[in-house]
């Protein structure tokens, strides 16, 4: 299960928006103490830097979605990575989709 944005955007897809409601529910029934990053992933496209913003931003919209769902602020932090950690080949539309993503990593509990 993945968080997926359209391009250059950090607009979480609409198809998507099921997903964060069941991560709010997860995150919610966590242990007291958990805390999850939410790292943000961009594709190859545009400059580093650009990617980088970019990533930090969806980061940041999912943040503030799980929020409006009711998990806790200080449960949460965004990160951004940029194009660092790519899953999928960047040659292709399909897999700079793929590489437009949300991770989310539970740091402590």
């Amino acid at each position: 299960m993945q968080v997926y944005f359209d391009s250059n955007s950090d607009r979480i897809t609409a198809d998507s928006l099921d997903i964060l409601q069941r991560a709010a529910e997860a995150i919610k029934a966590a242990p007291q103490g958990t805390h999850i990053e939410v790292g943000g992933h961009s594709d190859s496209l545009g400059t580093d830097q650009g990617n980088l913003a970019m990533s930090q931003k969806r980061a940041a919209a999912v943040v503030a979605q799980l929020v409006k769902l009711g998990v806790p602020a200080g449960v949460l932090s965004a990160k951004g990575y940029g194009q660092t950690r790519s899953v999928a080949d960047n040659a292709t539309e399909e897999g700079r989709a793929k590489n437009r993503r949300i991770e989310f990593t539970v740091l402590t509990e």
